[in-house]
């Protein structure tokens, strides 16, 4: 966890000890709360355990449209010694589980939280209302497209494609 965020500091110019200590102090600094207290994290974990859920339906999209054999031949299959691409075959059902187990869940939260199901402030209150999933969601993807210029400009190693 610390070498992820410590590289991408690097890559925006800092030094790799001035990275490392500045990414161990913030997880530090946003693990002693829920050290604390189990439930301290439990909104987040509810919102991006669901939202990993939705970037597997984007991921298996994406493979799906450029083709799931493709990706097996060119980017798998050369580097691995597990030679049963029989396993990547239920990828294209992944919509389907994804919108049963997302529209579980989003009904069960909503009968959670009857005429409420929409709200997310406070935090504490609506832990887990599909309300606090898309209003998460969306601050990020806004901050996310407002700050991916600025990023990309101050990218000191490029991707070499």
């Amino acid at each position: 966890m610390i070498e992820m965020g410590a590289r991408i500091l690097e890559d925006v110019g800092w030094s790799r000890k001035k990275a490392t200590w500045g990414i161990g102090i913030v997880t530090l600094a946003l693990g002693l709360p829920s050290a604390m207290n189990m439930t301290f994290l439990d909104n987040q974990d509810w919102v991006w355990g669901v939202g990993l859920l939705v970037s597997g339906l984007l991921m298996a999209l994406g493979a799906m449209k450029v083709g799931v054999k493709k990706i097996w031949d060119e980017h798998i299959e050369p580097y691995t010694e597990m030679k049963h691409y029989w396993m990547f075959g239920p990828i294209k059902l992944f919509p389907v589980w994804f919108a049963i187990i997302f529209g579980w869940w989003t009904w069960q939260a909503i009968t959670w939280y009857p005429g409420e199901w929409y709200k997310w402030l406070p935090i504490s209150k609506y832990t887990f209302t599909p309300g606090t999933m898309f209003w998460q969601w969306a601050i990020v993807i806004v901050v996310s497209i407002i700050l991916n210029n600025w990023l990309a400009d101050r990218m000191t190693h490029s991707l070499e494609v």
